[in-house]
């Protein structure tokens, strides 16, 4: 008979008898209590703060360290083609990587915006537009990289943050070669805005030199190619046709958030639909 498999229970930590303290109620009767250590602060703070796998970038000043690619990674970024699709009905875009530019294979989407651009009809090539792949950056960093026990986590950004971490590797006077865990150096990233219209970030670079806290760190980076999920034909049709996407990749038990099937498959209606700068990542999304 096979074994049944258990999962493990992460159990909240036993109380302290030995930080227990009293009063005494008005019956006479003497009541323990404990505190808040500053012990138990930095613990939770720890695990409040690591912030899960994908990092985002607040409003204000956050300092980063990107981490240099495993031996092997030609880049320590992946670029991913992703197409963010708005359907009626459902709060949520659809978003996957497009066949097309990843594999050369069959795009359902691209294909919609194929026919739409020759149609002759200028809602129709607006609309196309708007169908087309977006680029989206992935590398792996650390923020507050001055504490050594921070995670490695993910952070996902657009061709306009790219840009500048390329100036400032290019750059042998102001920047440079921030990757090098020995004498690489942290950077800036200055947010304003929260918008689709307004959010900026601007990268500069903390050129003073500085190893890396955690060597440690260049050895649990995440394999960002695993992240680029490319569906099938059948997978995107699915997708498109709202069905929930932990059924459609196979994460877990799933729900269709919508009442009724979409036999157009997409829909070209826009009227009062939002565009791929609304959509997953808000901001972060670069059309450019």
């Amino acid at each position: 008979m096979a074994k049944q498999e258990t999962k493990q229970q992460t159990k909240p930590a036993a109380p302290d008898e030995s930080q227990a303290m009293t009063v005494t109620t008005s019956g006479g009767s003497l009541v323990a209590y404990g505190e808040w250590s500053d012990e138990a602060m930095q613990k939770e703070a720890k695990e409040v703060g690591a912030g899960g796998e994908w990092l985002k970038i607040a409003v204000g000043r956050t300092v980063v360290r990107f981490l240099p690619p495993k031996q092997g990674w030609p880049s320590p970024f992946v670029i991913q083609h992703q197409h963010f699709i708005e359907l009626p009905g459902s709060d949520r875009p659809v978003t996957f990587a497009c066949p097309k530019m990843h594999e050369g294979k069959l795009c359902i989407v691209c294909a919609k915006a194929d026919k739409l651009e020759t149609s002759g009809n200028g809602r129709d090539a607006k609309m196309a537009q708007r169908l087309r792949p977006n680029k989206r950056i992935m590398a792996n960093v650390v923020a507050d990289p001055g504490n050594p026990e921070q995670p490695v986590q993910i952070w996902a950004f657009g061709k306009q943050v790219y840009d500048q971490l390329k100036s400032i590797r290019q750059d042998d006077e102001n920047g440079g070669n921030f990757l090098d865990p020995m004498n690489g150096f942290n950077l800036s990233i200055n947010r304003t805005g929260t918008g689709k219209n307004d959010t900026k970030y601007v990268v500069t670079a903390a050129r003073a030199q500085s190893k890396l806290m955690n060597m440690d760190w260049i050895a649990t980076q995440k394999d960002l190619r695993l992240y680029v999920r490319i569906p099938t034909e059948e997978q995107q049709r699915r997708l498109l046709d709202g069905e929930d996407p932990r059924d459609v990749w196979g994460d877990g038990d799933g729900f269709n958030p919508r009442d009724k099937k979409n036999k157009d498959v997409i829909d070209i209606d826009d009227d009062g639909r939002r565009t791929a700068e609304d959509d997953l990542f808000d901001d972060e999304v670069d059309l450019d």
